[in-house]
């Protein structure tokens, strides 16, 4: 889990039952045939809504004497390590 305590990004090790537990979700506009945008190919992402599913991020905090208990970008961390991520 990464946390951010004394102002340094840490990455510790906890129990699942003392970890943040969050869902992200991504948002995406209507479909083009519904709004009546001309369709171009795929589908985007316009954002991205989270849930945290017990503790909220404050109290996980608390518990392991951080400031802060932060998110990892999976998504960054995917497209610097190559194709066998």
């Amino acid at each position: 889990m990464l946390i951010e305590k004394d102002g340094e990004r840490i990455t510790i090790q906890a129990r699942w039952q003392d970890q943040w537990k969050v869902i992200q979700l991504p948002i995406f506009p209507l479909p083009a045939h519904i709004d009546g945008r001309s369709y171009t190919s795929g589908i985007d992402s316009t954002s991205m809504d989270q849930f945290e599913l017990s503790e909220k991020r404050e109290e996980i905090a608390k518990k392991h004497g951080a400031s802060k208990v932060l998110l990892r970008d999976y998504h960054a961390l995917s497209r610097s390590a190559g194709p066998h991520a």
